[in-house]
């Protein structure tokens, strides 16, 4: 008989053994989807929830013990982790109903609606999306997580096309770019249903991606949707990118430099946060004693300038062949050359700003040759 270990989070205690996979490392993305059900003060008798892929149970059970949904619904397909799930939710929160099923088969023969669907799959979102946006009504909140960053950033090319119908972007972009393409699909789907997409919170975590959405219905709320839509453009000679409207591509030469660019999408180019709503995030995590990284995710966020596409600072050193730079220092200069910067929550070596590439360019190459004339202090030190 497998072994049983037991986890604790928020205040859910759950068992678990080899065949019910829990992973700890993941709790932001559960911490921070709980805080946004919680603002929406989920507490009638009408609100529901559903946990569409529930492993352990442990987000439909936060949901219920946390965010005080009356109405929570767990889906597991796989038996074993059902078994599991149920036992969790009999002993952290009766009230959740456990149900042995896939995704598509509860959507096709329940009927049921949703204010709130939690789908975090194992791999990548596509086979759900639709049978999902067949539970969602108006003003739901839908959140989904994608593991399959190998996709998104374009290492499986192909398959992303397939998949996702769009082209990836396998370079230090692909990060952004991928959540960028993630959106995108949900907005297309979304669209065919009558569905148009609020965006409230995305991130990339470790290796998942997460997006946090507010679904309106109508044909105006989804045509506005898919006017977010559009393309990404990176040029590989000068290092420039940005993103363009429209849902078909055109021929883009690069406005710095005039090679061609190479474009990645169909994709979201819209607002990636409301800064509001993270505000709020941030206070109740911690008021709630959540997890600390989950706070220090939620800072991030917070103070990430929200334009589009990040730069790799080890990229532009490369480009200029020169030494190694502080990205806090480049973000210290492009700020009092009256630009807006700051770092990005997807690597300690990115930068977000204004600035275009040949300004980023200029003052990082200042910045380096300010640097290496200054003084080596310790062989100033050594000398006396």
């Amino acid at each position: 008989m497998a072994k049983k270990e037991t986890y604790s989070e928020g205040r859910a205690t759950v068992s678990y053994n080899p065949d019910t996979f829990i992973n700890p490392i993941a709790r932001p993305t559960r911490d921070i989807g709980i805080a946004i059900a919680m603002l929406e003060d989920p507490k009638g008798e009408e609100f529901r929830a559903l946990d569409a892929t529930g492993g352990t149970g442990i987000r439909g059970i936060r949901y219920g013990l946390e965010a005080g949904i009356k109405d929570v619904t767990i889906l597991e397909i796989n038996k074993k982790a059902y078994r599991t799930a149920k036992r969790n939710a009999a002993a952290n929160y009766p009230d959740a109903k456990v149900v042995n099923t896939s995704i598509q088969e509860f959507a096709n023969c329940s009927r049921e609606h949703f204010d709130l669907i939690d789908l975090d799959p194992f791999g990548g979102i596509v086979p759900y999306v639709y049978d999902i946006m067949k539970m969602i009504r108006d003003n739901s909140l839908l959140f989904v997580t994608s593991t399959d960053s190998a996709v998104l950033c374009g290492a499986h090319y192909r398959a992303c096309i397939k998949l996702y119908g769009a082209v990836p972007l396998h370079n230090e972009l692909c990060h952004e770019v991928g959540l960028r393409i993630l959106t995108g699909y949900v907005i297309r789907t979304a669209a065919s249903f009558n569905f148009g997409v609020e965006v409230l919170a995305g991130f990339f975590y470790k290796h998942y991606m997460r997006m946090h959405m507010k679904l309106h219905y109508g044909s105006a709320e989804a045509s506005r949707s898919v006017d977010s839509l559009g393309f990404a453009g990176y040029c590989n000679e000068c290092g420039y990118r940005g993103l363009y409207k429209g849902i078909a591509p055109k021929a883009h030469k690069c406005p710095e430099c005039g090679a061609e660019l190479t474009l990645s999408g169909p994709l979201y180019i819209g607002k990636l946060k409301d800064d509001s709503l993270l505000n709020a995030v941030e206070g109740l995590i911690e008021k709630e004693g959540m997890a600390k990284e989950s706070v220090d995710l939620v800072r991030k966020l917070i103070g990430e300038l929200d334009v589009p596409l990040y730069y790799s600072v080890p990229k532009i050193t490369k480009s200029l062949k020169r030494g190694s730079l502080s990205p806090a220092r480049l973000i210290e200069t492009l700020r009092d050359a009256g630009f807006s910067a700051s770092g990005s929550h997807m690597g300690p070596e990115y930068i977000k700003t204004d600035a275009g590439i040949k300004q980023i360019i200029g003052l990082a190459a200042a910045l380096l040759d300010k640097q290496g004339a200054a003084p080596d202090e310790r062989s100033e030190t050594r000398k006396k």
